[in-house]
C-alpha cells in the first residue's frame, strides 16, 4: 500500500512539476518573442541607411551619366554601387558601355560575359565570348568562358570543336611564324581539351 501512495505522489509531483514549467513557459514566450522583434527592429534600421545611401549614390552616377554618357568614372562608380547592391543584372549596362568604350581591353567584356553567364543568359553570353575572340583569337579566358557555357548547357561536343578548332589554328600559326609570335599558348589549349574531357567521363 506504501509504494501505492509513493507512486501516487511521484504522479502528482511530476504533474505539478509540469503544470509550473509550461506556466512559467507561457508567460516568458511573450517577452522573449519581444526582445527578438526588438533586435530584428534594429537589425532593419541599421540596413536602411546603408540601402538608402546606395541608392542615392547610384542616382548621382545616373544623373552623371544623362549629361555625359561616355562618363568612365560614373560607369565605374555605377558598376561598383550596383554590384555592392549585389544587382548583377543591373550592372550588365554600365559593363556593356565600359566594354565599347574600350574595345581593345577585354577586362571588361571578360567581365560582362561571366555576369551574363552568371545570369544563365547564355547567347548573349557566347556572343560577348565570340567577339572577344575575334578581337584576341588567343584570350584563353574568351575560350574558357566559352567552354564553360557549352559545359553548362550540356554541350561538350561544341566545347570540344571549339578547342580543337582553336588548336588547329594554333598549330598553324605555329607552323608558319616563330614559337614565341605565337598569340596562342598551345599547352593551356591541351590542357583544356583535356579538362573537357574530363568532365565528359
Amino acid at each position: 500500500m506504501k509504494s501505492s501512495k509513493t507512486k501516487n505522489r511521484r504522479w502528482i509531483y511530476a504533474a505539478f512539476v509540469l503544470i509550473l514549467l509550461s506556466l512559467i513557459s507561457f508567460s516568458i514566450l511573450p517577452l522573449i518573442s519581444s526582445i527578438v522583434q526588438a533586435s530584428q527592429g534594429e537589425q532593419a534600421s541599421l540596413v536602411t541607411p546603408e540601402t538608402t545611401r546606395l541608392e542615392n549614390e547610384a542616382l548621382g552616377y545616373q544623373l552623371v551619366l544623362e549629361r555625359e554618357p561616355d562618363n568612365e568614372n560614373a560607369l565605374l562608380g555605377l558598376l561598383e554601387n550596383r554590384l555592392t547592391q549585389g544587382d548583377l543584372e543591373a550592372a550588365i549596362a554600365p559593363l556593356q558601355r565600359l566594354a565599347q568604350l574600350n574595345p581593345k581591353q577585354p577586362d571588361y567584356s571578360i567581365l560582362l560575359a561571366q555576369s551574363q553567364q552568371q545570369l544563365k543568359n547564355y547567347p548573349e553570353a557566347l556572343n560577348t565570348y565570340q567577339q572577344i575572340i575575334v578581337a584576341n583569337p588567343g584570350d584563353m579566358r574568351a575560350l574558357k568562358g566559352m567552354v564553360d557555357v557549352y559545359l553548362e548547357q550540356n554541350r561538350s561536343q561544341d566545347a570540344i570543336n571549339l578547342v580543337q578548332k582553336t588548336l588547329n589554328q594554333a598549330l598553324a600559326q605555329q607552323s608558319n611564324e616563330s614559337a614565341d609570335k605565337s598569340v596562342f599558348n598551345l599547352t593551356s589549349l591541351q590542357l583544356l581539351l583535356e579538362e573537357i574531357y574530363g568532365e565528359q567521363e
